[in-house]
């Protein structure tokens, strides 16, 4: 079973949060959920196209590996904006070149795009709970809803996240599962670590590493082990 989930960036550079070196549960929980809100905002304007980059990608589904590097160049005209560099560390040959295009361009033409995501769905801002912090980050808790799972995924689903205080991002969002789930009808869904990393660069929130985990079962005879993990890298602005 093939599992892909929206992945995403989060732009959360924020001037001037300040939390006490005291923690005072309902200031502190106010100011976390104000900057964070305005953080989604941000991320809202933020036009992915203005970076090019590089991006690593390695999967691990039932055994079978997978390792790409690919470039995303939107300077460029459309059909070359993507190209693929290497797969499984040798250079792609010219059919495997173009069924990349290909597909990229089918992604493209369904407006998925590759920074993409419903923020306000996936944390909950109403739930988010402040458990601790240090000189440098705030950690806090918060529901998790990804609609593509369904409501049963919805009720198990976990997420936490560290704020950067001094540089006013997200450096960390991870979410699990506390319970089996059924994303769709005869498949099981064990365990689930959804783990996003980002970096701060030029007062812009870039998208580091996205690595997803999973356990369970399909039809109640398949397996589903997969593990996948996108490392991106070398950030370049190319916006006007």
């Amino acid at each position: 079973m093939k599992a892909h989930f929206v992945l995403f960036v989060i732009s959360l550079t924020c001037s001037g949060l300040s939390f006490a070196s005291t923690f005072e549960p309902h200031s502190t929980l106010t100011a976390l959920k104000e900057r964070v809100e305005l953080a989604i905002d941000k991320f809202e304007r933020t036009q992915p196209q203005d970076w090019s980059y590089r991006v690593e990608r390695f999967e691990d589904e039932e055994g079978n590996i997978t390792n790409r590097i690919e470039l995303f160049d939107p300077s460029l005209e459309r059909p070359k904006q993507w190209q693929l560099l290497s797969i499984n560390e040798q250079k792609p040959s010219q059919q495997q070149s173009i069924e990349f295009v290909k597909h990229k361009q089918e992604l493209a033409s369904k407006e998925q795009q590759q920074f993409s995501v419903k923020l306000r769905s996936l944390i909950q801002l109403d739930t988010l709970k402040f458990t601790a912090q240090d000189r440098q980050y705030v950690y806090a808790n918060f529901d998790v809803k990804i609609e593509e799972l369904g409501e049963d995924a919805s009720k198990v689903l976990k997420g936490s996240l560290i704020y950067d205080k001094n540089n006013g991002y997200i450096k960390t969002i991870e979410v699990v599962n506390t319970a089996s789930f059924s994303p769709v009808f005869t498949a099981s869904i064990h365990e689930l670590k959804l783990v996003f990393s980002f970096l701060n660069i030029n007062d812009s929130v870039l998208l580091k590493q996205q690595a997803l985990a999973m356990k369970g079962r399909f039809a109640f005879f398949t397996e589903i082990n997969e593990v996948s993990t996108d490392t991106f890298y070398d950030y370049r602005y190319v916006g006007q």
